[in-house]
């Protein structure tokens, strides 16, 4: 069965086709003629608010100053109209990308404070069998110089049986620091 590149699987077939935006804007296409009306509403709206407050409440102004406060007015107006309209029709997606920024920075801080735990912990363990080590060691090191020091009295025993020479040498474990325990202080 030979397939030409025209072919596509059942499954390319049910993926979403992607969603042409309007670059500056980065608005939906489908959502273009929805925005744009309810930008014109929105814009609209403010215009006239600003005139009907420039003209009938604020009367002290002159001509000039009126047509200068309006076309400030009019830039507000239009910068709010774009941003409630943007925010109307692409709010949800931007906020959905603004919690994906904040979930993934507090999921980093908490990998960050798990991996410092982590090597605290390690730490402590590393130094608590540090010690155990230290302690097994030792003991194996005062079990060897006092089995060295046993093989060496029972082999001086042993020579002096041979030659016949009484042996009074009070055994390792009788002796502490070189001196026999069983000796009394003398009361000089």
């Amino acid at each position: 069965m030979n397939k030409r590149k025209d072919d596509k699987l059942p499954e390319q077939e049910n993926m979403a086709k992607p969603i042409r935006r309007e670059s500056i804007w980065s608005v939906k296409e489908e959502d273009r003629p929805k925005f744009s009306i309810y930008f014109t509403l929105l814009f609209l709206t403010g215009i006239g608010f600003c005139l009907w407050y420039e003209i009938f409440h604020v009367t002290d102004d002159g001509v000039l100053d009126t047509i200068m406060l309006l076309a400030r007015d009019v830039g507000i107006s239009g910068i709010a109209s774009v941003t409630l309209s943007f925010a109307r029709f692409e709010g949800g997606d931007t906020m959905g990308i603004a919690l994906d920024i904040f979930r993934k920075r507090k999921y980093e801080e908490a990998v960050a404070e798990g991996v410092v735990q982590g090597i605290a912990q390690g730490i402590a363990q590393g130094i608590d069998q540090g010690i155990a080590q230290g302690i097994a060691q030792g003991i194996d090191q005062g079990q060897a110089e006092s089995d060295a020091e046993w093989e060496d009295w029972f082999a001086q025993f042993m020579e002096s049986q041979e030659k016949g020479i009484p042996f009074d040498e009070p055994p390792p474990s009788r002796r502490r620091n070189g001196v026999n325990r069983d000796d009394k202080p003398s009361d000089e």
